[in-house]
């Protein structure tokens, strides 16, 4: 659990807190409320934080788990809650007052090591995707194989090499063709 004041993370707390105290003190924040808020605090890394964008709401979830932190879920969206930031505000803040001065900017590395690990999160879980994926079209192009040998043979090799862009576009132009 990182609580060295000048990690992303600690800032990020900060700066939901000021957040939560400007709105009110609602009991809940939803994720894509809060992070067009974060996005819109000046002198702060959240506007350009993902790929030059503003910070996502996978980020925020992926940095305050550093912290012990998890957003809320209902069926439709996920949200922040007040009762849970609280005691990390307490832990990890130097006052429970939100009008206290906030907590330096983060430096520029530990911002950076930061969007690298958000960066290696999003491309481990989209080569996971990307994996059961290429499995499921294999499945496919095996039980397609009777009735269409030529087109399963061209799904099965993209399966096999999905990084292969003009693999891709074949497989593309033959299932388009297969199905008109």
């Amino acid at each position: 659990m990182t609580t060295a004041p000048d990690h992303p993370a600690v800032a990020l707390l900060a700066d939901i807190r000021a957040i939560f105290a400007a709105a009110g003190d609602p009991p809940t924040i939803t994720s894509a409320e809060l992070c067009a808020r974060l996005a819109a605090v000046t002198n702060r890394p959240w506007s350009t934080f993902s790929g030059g964008g503003p910070i996502t709401p996978r980020k925020v979830a992926v940095l305050l788990h550093d912290l012990g932190l998890a957003p809320a879920r209902s069926k439709r969206q996920r949200f922040w809650r007040r009762a849970d930031l609280e005691p990390a505000w307490q832990r990890h803040l130097t006052s429970g007052d939100p009008s206290s001065k906030p907590s330096p900017p983060p430096d520029r590395r530990a911002v950076l090591l930061e969007k690298a690990r958000c960066a290696v999160a999003d491309l481990t879980e989209a080569i996971a995707v990307r994996g059961r994926r290429c499995a499921e079209l294999r499945a496919i192009a095996n039980e397609l194989e009777p009735f269409e040998p030529q087109l399963a043979t061209t799904l099965r090799g993209w399966a096999n090499r999905p990084d292969d862009a003009l693999g891709y576009a074949e497989a593309r132009r033959a299932l388009d063709y297969a199905t008109r």
